[in-house]
């Protein structure tokens, strides 16, 4: 039987207001807790996703109302996204309102097959605009080279291929900025993996909910599956890298139950009102290299937390002893090798514990 485990990180900020000693401890906690789970719950996985809370500069960017280090926020946040992330295998293709759907085994195997380990990043969008038909985009481009090619008739025909040419490179730039649209909100998840250009995905799943599609009118009405799927499609021509690919597209929207933090701002989004129901969503599951420079880290936040008598005693308290302190480490360095990241777990850690016997 396939597992999938979403890891949960709490927000950072979450004890801003705490004494020097309580955020010195919260701080400890975490990177050994990040270290344990790492180690410890990972290799009994088949896909291992770390989610952290996401960054509160770029998600106020979409929704104002978005508090980085609130619990709640974040927590609903991470439900929203792994709730859209696993209907793949959720889901039945032959109901008619999804394409795309695999089970689990099939999601995990694809994006184990070609990485060194179940580590898996995250990205997500909430809510998703509503996209332009690429079929429409194009007709309309077409339409307007012939208008063009009629007003050229008869004119200087070097001068016509020059305009032509401007008219054909401002509509592919057009097309592609429409297309790319779809993906230009994404949030990312997990610590660690938040550059696109050095992410470099060796497998991605993407999973599309409850899209809509712009009518001529400016209204805008639900997207099929299948052509959701085709603007993801479009859209995904235009990425630098090149990667495995599963694609699910669902046509019902993520439903927002009336606790769920109102982040909309008074405006709303371009779905709804300031507190809507439902809403469009996209998450990303991928499968990176980028993840050893990642564990790299986490080995180096493990040692520096366990170098003093503070760090020892709270993981002897949690049931581990001095030879399992050794034992971590080696498991994070063999799994940051595997990824292609530094085996020795020596990056430089800025972090710096308020106990007298760190130095």
């Amino acid at each position: 039987t396939p597992v999938t485990l979403f890891s949960l990180r709490p927000p950072s900020e979450s004890t801003r207001g705490s004494s020097t000693d309580a955020r010195s401890r919260a701080s400890r906690c975490a990177l050994l807790n990040d270290a344990l789970a790492s180690s410890i719950l990972a290799p009994m996985c088949d896909a291992y996703v770390p989610l952290g809370t996401p960054d509160q500069s770029r998600v106020s960017k979409f929704l104002p109302g978005y508090r980085g280090g609130d619990t709640y926020h974040s927590a609903a946040f991470h439900a929203a996204a792994i709730d859209t992330a696993t209907l793949p295998w959720r889901v039945s293709d032959a109901s008619g309102h999804s394409v795309g759907g695999a089970g689990m085994s099939s999601v995990v195997r694809h994006l184990s097959a070609r990485a060194g380990g179940p580590f898996t990043a995250m990205t997500a969008t909430t809510p998703c605009d509503a996209f332009d038909d690429p079929s429409v985009v194009a007709a309309r481009s077409d339409s307007r080279k012939r208008d063009e090619r009629r007003s050229q008739a008869g004119r200087d025909s070097l001068l016509a291929s020059r305009v032509n040419d401007m008219f054909a490179e401002e509509d592919d730039k057009a097309a592609m900025e429409n297309a790319r649209a779809v993906l230009s909100k994404q949030v990312y998840f997990t610590p660690g993996c938040v550059d696109e250009d050095t992410m470099e995905p060796t497998a991605e799943v993407y999973v599309a909910r409850g899209w809509r599609v712009n009518d001529t009118d400016g209204s805008n009405t639900a997207a099929t599956p299948t052509s959701a799927r085709d603007a993801l499609d479009a859209a995904l021509r235009y990425e630098a890298y090149r990667a495995p690919r599963l694609r699910c597209a669902v046509s019902a929207p993520l439903p927002l139950p009336l606790p769920f933090p109102r982040v909309f701002g008074n405006g709303g989004d371009k779905n709804g009102g300031p507190n809507p129901r439902e809403c469009a969503t996209m998450t990303r599951l991928v499968s990176t290299g980028a993840y050893g420079a990642v564990l790299t880290s986490i080995n180096a936040g493990w040692k520096r937390a366990v170098r003093g008598s503070a760090g020892k005693a709270m993981v002897r308290s949690w049931g581990y002893g001095d030879d399992d302190l050794e034992e971590v480490s080696e498991s994070l360095a063999t799994a940051a090798y595997a990824y292609g990241g530094d085996e020795d777990g020596e990056e430089e850690d800025d972090f710096e514990f308020n106990d007298e016997d760190e130095l």
